[in-house]
């Protein structure tokens, strides 16, 4: 199962839709996270640098993997029951890939994964509304997929338009659907009514706003969204934020193409090196997204460890052992389906089978198979 980023955010931002209530707001599909990315305290350059850093690659294998046992297994740190299993391989390494249902990575719902301190999904969201909700509450966010309602107050920007710009607001409406009465909106009218809302309101902000939006739902949002974003970015250079902005304005089936315009201004973003490889992965372009994958790795210690893409990458390439070794590798595993842990138990018994033909010389699934045929 892959972790998909996108689903998780989408369900977060829908939920702040139905309970936040920003007028008129619907909000974007796409896996950037929740959470702004903070590659500095995990990785060794800083992402918006414009000299591109050369790296060693470092690819998975049992032995690294057996010394990082040994250093979280030194400090205690991590999952108690990963630690005891990390126990088990540093004794015997080849329970890695020998051993039946051995799984390091403690297997999650996406309710149980640890947070950081301070978590909130309403952190980074901005909503703007009328000047008569002043004063109203804004209702938190329900945690997904929690069954006791758990509820995170709304911590994002709160902007408020003014009583004339509303009323400017309402009348562009009224002159619209007069001279266009038998039409939906269009992108001329979301234009002239973003005009007014976003009057001082600096540009950076006003695209963050619009890249809430989603794509089916604001076709025409989107397109504006992309003509702040590009202003944005000629007011801020030198941002990188601006610019993951620019990208996540654009539709999914242009986003590869994006990012390869922000990787080549700014080559040591990790997070737009992760993002890049979920879209190539999706194209069956597996090479360019083990590729990108490595080079976030690199760039941001985190990101092999918390999802299976790396794993998956390598299975699809039949490099059996490295596949299983940073999947073992992993800090948690998340499973959103029993479909989703059916495909990737399955893939995994495949790789470390093809491992033990390697190793031992026979293959486990080719003798059960055998039994069946007779």
């Amino acid at each position: 199962m892959k972790l998909r980023i996108e689903n998780l955010t989408t369900l977060l931002i829908f939920t702040v839709i139905l309970f936040v209530g920003c007028s008129g707001c619907g909000q974007e599909t796409a896996p950037e996270h929740a959470d702004p990315f903070n590659q500095a305290e995990h990785g060794p350059v800083a992402a918006n640098s414009r000299k591109p850093v050369n790296l060693p690659i470092v690819e998975p294998s049992f032995e690294r993997l057996i010394e990082q046992f040994k250093a979280d297994v030194a400090e205690n740190k991590g999952d108690p029951e990963a630690l005891k299993r990390k126990r088990k391989a540093i004794a015997n390494p080849d329970i890695l890939w020998d051993g039946i249902g051995f799984e390091v990575p403690p297997t999650l719902h996406f309710h149980e994964i640890p947070r950081p301190p301070g978590y909130n999904p309403t952190r980074d969201k901005i909503v703007i509304r009328s000047p008569f909700e002043k004063g109203k509450p804004i209702r938190g966010v329900y945690h997904p997929w929690k069954h006791d309602k758990e509820i995170y107050p709304f911590a994002g920007k709160i902007i408020y338009i003014t009583k004339e710009q509303k009323e400017r607001k309402d009348a562009a409406r009224q002159n619209w659907h007069n001279a266009n009465p038998n039409s939906r909106a269009n992108v001329d009218y979301y234009r002239e009514q973003y005009a007014i809302t976003f009057e001082g309101i600096d540009t950076l902000t006003a695209a963050k706003y619009l890249s809430q939006f989603s794509d089916p739902d604001h076709p025409s949002t989107k397109i504006i969204g992309v003509e702040y974003a590009e202003r944005a970015m000629l007011e801020n250079p030198n941002s990188v934020e601006a610019m993951r902005i620019w990208v996540k304005c654009h539709p999914e089936d242009q986003k590869i193409e994006a990012y390869q315009q922000l990787l080549s201004k700014f080559p040591n973003d990790a997070f737009a090196h992760e993002q890049i490889a979920f879209y190539y992965f999706r194209k069956e372009d597996t090479e360019s997204a083990l590729h990108h994958m490595l080079k976030a790795s690199q760039l941001d210690s985190r990101v092999a460890k918390k999802h299976d893409l790396l794993a998956r990458c390598y299975f699809k390439l039949g490099e059996w052992e490295k596949a299983v070794a940073a999947y073992q590798g992993m800090n948690y595993f998340v499973h959103p389906g029993p479909g989703d842990v059916i495909k990737l138990n399955s893939d995994l018994d495949i790789a470390k089978d093809e491992i033990r033909k390697q190793r031992k010389g026979y293959s486990v699934i080719e003798l059960s198979q055998e039994g069946y045929d007779k």
